[in-house]
């Protein structure tokens, strides 16, 4: 009896082996819920969730997105895989080397400057769920919020930065040093006002867009380049200069009259 059930239980273990799939995939990885993190496998036909944890998530030069392997497990009936063990096979071109052949990781600290952007029209009404001071301020407090503060669920955009890349990368709130036109601390966020209309006989502008009947690349690049400008034309402080900072968000209105119907650019 001992002896059946000692063959019965390798039999399933054959059998499980066997059943095991193997997938070439491209790893793609997303923070869940700190310090928790999200795997998946990229084929060419599908995206496959890993249950599981081979990945190395302990800052040396594991598995992480853009690495190319061969993932072996099992797949439940909801298409999400049990892993039993990887195969690296590349590392994508972006993923450049240092000296010795070890991957270059993004690390250090890094700098954003936020633009908070109302529109105004022809008449020099404003316009949008921006076109108050309240309101401005309001939006000001949020991407504060979002991006060093609060956060969304308890996470903001910095500590997001900071865990994802194993404590190597940073996003500082302050580069310049200086209070700006944010009023809650010293965060680089700056107040722009910007014509919904714009030509280049019209100071500040650089090109020609129209945010009342279009939202195509004129449009983003004129809102912005007129922001440039303008702070350019009229630094909040002496020394000041856009070459501080290595990022650039622009957070704007949306509402009756304007075509662009979201609310952030950035790069």
């Amino acid at each position: 009896m001992a002896s059946s059930t000692l063959w019965m239980l390798l039999a399933l273990s054959l059998f499980a082996i066997a059943s095991a799939k193997k997938f070439e995939c491209d790893v793609l990885m997303t923070e869940a819920r700190m310090p928790e993190r999200k795997a998946r496998c990229k084929t060419k036909d599908s995206l496959i969730e890993l249950d599981g944890d081979p990945m190395d998530f302990n800052g040396k030069d594991g598995v992480l997105t853009g690495d190319r392997a061969d993932i072996v497990g099992d797949l439940d009936k909801n298409g999400k895989m049990k892993v039993r063990g990887y195969k690296m096979k590349s590392r994508l071109a972006e993923f450049k080397k240092r000296k010795g052949g070890k991957r270059r990781r993004a690390s250090g600290q890094r700098t954003a400057i936020t633009f908070i952007l109302r529109f105004y029209d022809v008449n020099g009404t404003f316009m949008g769920n921006m076109a108050t001071t309240t309101q401005r301020n309001s939006g000001a407090q949020r991407a504060h919020d979002y991006l060093y503060g609060v956060g969304f669920s308890g996470v903001n955009h910095a500590t997001a930065w900071d865990s994802c890349s194993d404590n190597q990368l940073t996003l500082a709130s302050d580069a310049d040093n200086q209070a700006n036109d944010f009023s809650g601390d010293q965060t680089d966020i700056f107040y722009v006002d910007v014509p919904t209309k714009c030509d280049t006989s019209i100071q500040y502008c650089s090109g020609t867009h129209d945010l009342e009947s279009s939202c195509g690349s004129s449009e983003y690049y004129g809102m912005a380049n007129f922001a440039y400008n303008y702070l350019n034309a009229n630094p909040p402080y002496s020394g000041f200069s856009l070459s501080t900072w290595q990022h650039k968000v622009f957070i704007f209105p949306t509402g009756s009259g304007l075509s662009c119907n979201f609310v952030g650019l950035g790069n």
